[in-house]
């Protein structure tokens, strides 16, 4: 039987849940404006269906694995340091596109575990990224040892162009390792809102039998709410971070390289 005591619980569950929306909506509002400015338009002039809910677009469900190094040259930081490097160094004869390491991206944070082919006896150039961290951009590689850079002009273009060529394979890296963590969380709270759902199922059960009070509902259906949110926001975030590994990439990789399966 239902009492007063419950009514109250669950109004009071509802007005909780109800305060949120106004948050919500202003960030919604805000989101739209941002874009009507990006277009140049006012946020009247954008098509209603943005202010209409719908499912968070999926991301692909592998991830890319492996993807060959050649696809960052895409990137317009590179492209404007390789061309500022073969600008500086056109008297010496060289092709500048062969110093570009052949290095299979394997997301795992560290460039020191990404798959080198091709090393050799060259000195390493070195790049400090922040102020403790050195990491070896193109060790045992070319691009010092072979151009024999004696002009400043040319020395700069190659430290700027290994800064830049070591920045990319650093976000490249670091996009894919999120990307798959927050896959592999995903996972998770998919489960966690399933077993959530059923928890309120039985304890709805319960309810209506007279064996358990309405205090133990309102306790699943706030689980059950948590679970939902969670896995709502980490659905938004496996979308943001495809979007960042796209930039970090230049472009896309379908139909340049096979895809892996996510990580579990």
């Amino acid at each position: 039987m239902t009492t007063a005591l419950d009514v109250a619980n669950a109004r009071a569950a509802q007005a909780q849940i109800a305060s949120q929306i106004p948050t919500l909506t202003t960030q919604r509002d805000t989101l739209i404006g941002q874009i009507g400015l990006l277009l140049g338009v006012t946020p009247v002039s954008l098509p209603a269906d943005l202010t209409t809910p719908e499912a968070v677009p999926l991301a692909p469900p592998v991830v890319p694995v492996g993807l060959p190094s050649d696809l960052l040259r895409r990137r317009p930081d590179v492209r404007e340091a390789e061309a500022a490097l073969h600008e500086a160094t056109a008297e010496t004869g060289v092709a500048v596109a062969s110093f570009f390491p052949d290095i299979s991206l394997s997301g795992s944070v560290s460039l020191q575990a990404l798959q080198l082919k091709n090393l050799n006896e060259f000195k390493a150039i070195t790049y400090a990224v922040g102020p403790e961290i050195t990491i070896p951009l193109f060790e045992g590689g070319q691009l010092m040892g072979q151009l024999h850079l004696r002009k400043a002009q040319q020395r700069e273009a190659a430290l700027n162009y290994a800064k830049t060529v070591l920045t990319a394979f650093y976000q490249v890296d670091v996009a894919l390792v999120t990307y798959n963590q927050e896959h592999a969380t995903l996972d998770q709270l998919v489960i966690e809102t399933k077993q959530s759902r059923l928890a309120l199922d039985l304890a709805e059960d319960q309810y209506r039998q007279g064996l358990a009070d309405y205090l133990t509902v309102l306790t699943a259906q706030q689980s059950y709410l948590g679970a939902q949110q969670a896995e709502a926001s980490s659905l938004a975030k496996v979308s943001t971070d495809l979007v960042t590994l796209y930039q970090a990439l230049g472009g896309g990789w379908e139909g340049t390289y096979p895809d892996a399966p996510a990580a579990k």
